[in-house]
Order: C-alpha cells, then sequence, then structure tokens
C-alpha cells in the first residue's frame, strides 16, 4: 500500500493593517513639549523667586514695626522727665528732656521730621539708644548710623498747648529688595523722605512704617 502523502498548510503570516507601524516622536513634538516644560519651569522658578522676596519684605517689616515701638517707647520715658510747675520749679521743665526739647513744631499737618541724635553711655562710650538699626533690629554704634538697615524718624508737633500734649510721629524707613544696600546718608536726611517738604526728593526704593502716639506732661509730686 502506497503512503498517504499529505500536505500541511503552513499558517497564514499575520499582517499588520495599514497605519499601524510603529513610529518615534517627530522634531516638532520634541520641540513641543520642550516649550511647554521651559514655559512650566519658568513659572515655577518666577513664584519661588517672588516667594523669597515676599518673605523676606515680611520680616524686614516685622522688624522695622519691633523699631518703631522701641522708639514710641522711647519718646514716652523721655517725657517722664517733663513735669508740670511746682513749688520748686516755678516753670515747666520741658528743656530737660532730650527728644522733646527744641523738636516741637505747631503744624501737625506738616510736622518737621529730624533724625534722633545717639545716646552714648557715659561709662563706656557704647551707643545705647540710636536712629540706625541693623539687620535684626539691633542698635547701631553712631559711627555706623549711616549705614544702617533701618533708620529712624521723628516728629513732635503740639495738639494741645494748654493741656501739655504732643503728637509724636515715628517713622522706620528700609530700603526694598534682598542684600540691597542704602545710600550712604539715607539715615542722616530725614527731610529728604518727606513730600511734604519743597524741595524734597522721595525715594520710591524705600519702605516706611509709620506709628503715632500721644506724650502728656507729667504732674510733679
Amino acid at each position: 500500500m502506497n503512503a498517504l502523502l499529505t500536505s500541511v498548510p503552513c499558517p497564514a503570516r499575520a499582517r499588520m493593517p495599514r497605519g499601524a507601524r510603529a513610529r518615534g516622536y517627530t522634531v516638532i513634538e520634541i520641540l513641543m513639549a520642550m516649550t511647554v516644560l521651559a514655559i512650566g519651569g519658568a513659572g515655577v522658578i518666577t513664584m519661588q523667586k517672588t516667594s523669597v522676596a515676599s518673605n523676606a519684605d515680611a520680616r524686614k517689616a516685622d522688624v522695622a514695626n519691633s523699631i518703631a515701638r522701641m522708639w514710641v517707647e522711647r519718646l514716652r520715658q523721655d517725657a517722664m522727665g517733663w513735669t508740670t510747675p511746682n513749688a520748686t520749679n516755678a516753670t515747666s521743665n520741658l528743656g530737660s528732656t532730650k527728644y522733646l526739647s527744641g523738636n516741637v513744631g505747631s503744624n501737625p499737618t506738616q510736622p518737621a521730621w529730624f533724625v534722633p541724635a545717639s545716646m552714648i553711655s557715659p561709662g563706656d562710650g557704647t551707643t545705647t539708644m540710636s536712629a540706625g538699626f541693623d539687620i535684626l533690629g539691633r542698635d547701631q554704634p553712631a559711627a555706623s548710623v549711616s549705614n544702617a538697615n533701618f533708620c529712624v524718624n521723628i516728629a513732635l508737633t503740639w495738639l494741645d498747648t494748654t493741656a501739655d500734649m504732643i503728637r509724636a510721629d515715628v517713622r522706620v524707613i528700609w530700603p526694598v529688595g534682598i542684600a540691597v544696600a542704602p545710600p550712604s546718608d539715607y539715615c542722616a536726611k530725614a527731610a529728604q523722605f518727606d513730600p511734604n517738604i519743597a524741595g524734597a526728593t522721595t525715594n520710591l526704593v524705600f519702605h516706611e512704617i509709620y506709628l503715632t502716639t500721644n506724650l502728656v506732661e507729667n504732674t510733679a509730686p
């Protein structure tokens, strides 16, 4: 018997449909992706820079507020030596004060700003009170006041001469920005920051904080 030869048909090769062939990214797609990534990265960097600058400004504003409150208390302490006349003192002794004497004006709508003089300790010659402060809010030595990070200006005006009441305005100025060196004389010229004074130059790169209080003559025993 002859062997029956049978042929096994080969399975048909799977064919990929047209248009389904694998391909890579085109140059245009890569450039578009890089552009989107660059825009997003630039936005994050800008937000980070703005956040750092805002935090630095907020910290400086907090230090400036503390300095202003400190000087308000210093003026109140200075006013403690301003007492009413009594049996042994026939006149008011406003002249015995350090900062009130000779600095009280009569126009509250246009106060005369001045830079308070430094107080030097007679014992060791160190500066105990000054108009200039460093970045941490500490009094600067008298020789370094002009280069301070924060500067204090004061304006004193009469509120009521019959009631012996003085209005005290304290202004703290500091430069805007991070690691910005202030002008060498900005803490020595209070008038240049007052827009109400003719010929004054108001520098727009400075922040300012104001505090106001009243000082009353004390009753002597």
